[in-house]
């Protein structure tokens, strides 16, 4: 299988690799794996957005993720999901995913890179972000027992 998916910051990050040529399969593989660890974020730590950070750099095709929109919208329905930071070169692959990210009027966040190290640092910095955000929430409702 060209795609190897875990977790690369649990509950936060899902890691992505895709390699080669992507079939079907394989796409409905990757939706079956992001839906199940989605679903154990939002049990495990429902105030988390969970980012996916895919490395495509040795994609040579990606079969058309449109294709798949029953399977895709699955997880568009988790409220916990962020952005998708894509790393490619491949203008096929780029082409396929942005298309998918625009089908249907959803809101599917995605940054894309030439560079795996532009996208950590973008990555970083989104993750920084959503702390603050999870720390003036939890403030702004309630005191962390820490500050009692």
């Amino acid at each position: 299988m060209p795609i190897h998916v875990d977790w690369y910051l649990l509950h936060h990050v899902i890691r992505e690799r895709v390699w080669g040529h992507a079939t079907q399969e394989d796409l409905n593989q990757h939706f079956d794996a992001c839906k199940q660890m989605l679903a154990e974020a939002y049990t495990l730590s429902p105030q988390n957005k969970v980012h996916l950070l895919v490395d495509a750099r040795d994609a040579e095709s990606l079969t058309p993720l449109y294709l798949a929109v029953d399977r895709g919208s699955q997880i568009l329905q988790f409220k916990n999901r962020g952005t998708l930071f894509l790393v490619t070169r491949n203008r096929a692959v780029r082409t396929v995913v942005e298309l998918t990210a625009r089908i249907g009027g959803t809101h599917f966040p995605l940054r894309v890179f030439n560079e795996h190290e532009a996208a950590l640092e973008a990555l970083t910095s989104y993750l920084a972000q959503d702390t603050l955000r999870a720390t003036q929430g939890r403030t702004a409702t309630k005191p962390a027992d820490s500050d009692l």
